[in-house]
């Protein structure tokens, strides 16, 4: 994922327009911090264009949950699960607001069905949401939290499940390739590699098939992965049983897949910066500063002479 990525959205040139680009401008609103304009936009939205009338819908929920409207938003989330009580979003999206208002029970009562899924893209994330639900039985803070991060993931599971599909698998792949520590299993760096290469193939293909919000966000998570891979490789431990000597080329061993991680880090970064300035998305958007981080950091890191191959 390096030219190819950049020439696709360097040449993209197709107007983005209608009523399915407002909405996903009212979408950037919303991840920009702008909730009161994403509001007024998802409810224009949904009144004018019956076809988008829940997908704003359920937008207008989200900014009223950013603008502490609970109330109203699980009021408007329970009208559409009404007409779709499997969307998969929704659900989700209601189990969030139950389990932030301290009521873990109802929110793992209405995604329990989701969780029974027998897709293997599923079984691993879902794992991890059983063991998140069992810590969390007692309502503390750090246990919501933990039972919302594990629910992140079940949900882009679904999602990937559902059709929305290339951004949320690579989002999966980012997730469980970090939560491989490089320090204790044998192995464990061919295992992450290997999520690694699928965030690749699926961010390359999400490039060719459309650029878009979803292009955005993989690009984003595929960045986020390769720069934790060169990090973990750089502060890996020499091992003890090394003696000085050896311990120096081990570490020069290391310098070529640290800096080839940073290199493809570095490259989905720029990518994702393109498709943001293409859709105009405001620079202080928490996923374009971090990205622009990302390639502002590992430029100067890239830029460091490689170290020498014993």
């Amino acid at each position: 994922m390096t030219g190819l990525l950049l020439s696709l959205l360097l040449n993209a040139s197709t107007a983005v327009a209608g009523p399915y680009a407002d909405l996903e401008q009212a979408g950037w609103s919303l991840e920009a911090g702008h909730a009161e304009t994403a509001l007024a936009r998802a409810l224009a939205i949904a009144d004018a264009h019956p076809a988008l009338h829940d997908a704003a819908s359920l937008l207008a929920a989200r900014a009223e949950i950013a603008l502490g409207r609970a109330d109203d938003a699980r009021v408007r989330l329970r009208a559409l699960l009404r007409d779709a009580p499997a969307d998969p979003d929704l659900v989700w999206t209601l189990a969030r607001l139950e389990v932030g208002a301290g009521r873990p029970a109802r929110g793992r009562a209405l995604l329990r069905p989701l969780l029974r899924v027998d897709d293997p893209a599923v079984h691993e994330p879902a794992a991890i949401a059983r063991d998140a639900w069992r810590a969390a039985a007692r309502p503390t803070p750090r246990r919501h939290a933990a039972l919302g991060n594990a629910l992140d993931t079940v949900r882009d599971a679904h999602s990937a499940i559902h059709g929305e599909g290339r951004a949320a698998r690579i989002g999966i792949a980012v997730t469980l390739a970090d939560r491989i520590p490089l320090r204790t299993r044998p192995g464990a760096l061919r295992r992450r590699l290997a999520w690694m290469q699928r965030a690749d193939a699926d961010a390359e293909r999400l490039v060719e098939e459309r650029t878009s919000r979803a292009t955005f966000d993989g690009l984003v998570a595929a960045a986020r992965g390769w720069r934790n891979l060169g990090d973990a490789l750089d502060d890996a431990p020499t091992p003890r049983r090394l003696t000085a000597e050896q311990g120096e080329i081990y570490r020069a061993s290391l310098d070529k897949p640290i800096r080839r991680a940073w290199a493809r880090a570095r490259d989905a970064a720029e990518a994702a910066l393109r498709v943001a300035e293409r859709f105009r998305l405001p620079p202080e958007n928490p996923d374009v500063a971090d990205a622009r981080a990302t390639r502002d950091a590992l430029d100067a890191r890239l830029a460091r002479p490689p170290a020498p191959q014993q």
